[in-house]
């Protein structure tokens, strides 16, 4: 065998190992980016929610005045307010640790990308930076602040926001799928 055969055929091989991680690479990211979509909880439904403040129980409905559940009648607006802050409370607390809610228009699905870099063989995968970001306290951008926590100012008060992971979660996933890729694609 001469030196420009086997010159050809390391070239050769060389192309196949390359397409063989760009494919991987791709649909790693592709993986990735479906996991983390399918994990974002579609919205809850709105309903009417029962809620003690004080002694007393009140029917808080999703839209509508909030009234007292034995008399059926409306309550004052300040009781009202408490109804409605300690409902909110209860709602954040139930989900925390679990993956975010989807919004009213869906931004956080559809803004996530994934991008492969050829040139160092790096796939990333997750949310854009949204155009608009509140003022944010101990967050960058808003899928930080819900990847991680954090809180955010609206008006003179300093909102808390528990962790909802759901970039991170996808990775360990997205790791366990590139080493089957890895195993399961055929050089071409």
């Amino acid at each position: 065998m001469t030196d420009f055969t086997s010159s050809i055929r390391r070239e050769l091989l060389k192309e196949a190992i390359t397409s063989k991680a760009e494919r991987v690479l791709y649909k790693t990211g592709a993986y990735g980016l479906q996991v983390i979509r399918r994990s974002i909880r579609p919205a809850r439904k709105k309903k009417d929610q029962t809620v003690v403040v004080g002694k007393r129980r009140l029917l808080v409905p999703a839209k509508g005045l909030v009234v007292d559940a034995k008399t059926k009648k409306p309550v004052p607006k300040k009781l009202a307010a408490m109804a409605r802050r300690t409902l909110s409370a209860n709602s954040k607390e139930d989900g925390t640790g679990k993956p975010p809610r989807r919004g009213p228009t869906d931004n956080l699905r559809k803004a996530e990308k994934f991008v492969v870099d050829l040139d160092t063989y790096e796939v990333t995968a997750g949310p854009i930076i949204f155009g608009k970001q509140p003022k944010l306290v101990d967050a960058a951008d808003v899928p930080e602040l819900l990847e991680g926590g954090g809180s955010e100012q609206i008006g003179d008060e300093l909102v808390q926001y528990s962790r909802h992971p759901f970039v991170e979660p996808a990775l360990e996933k997205a790791k366990q799928r590139i080493a089957q890729l890895v195993e399961s694609e055929q050089l071409r």
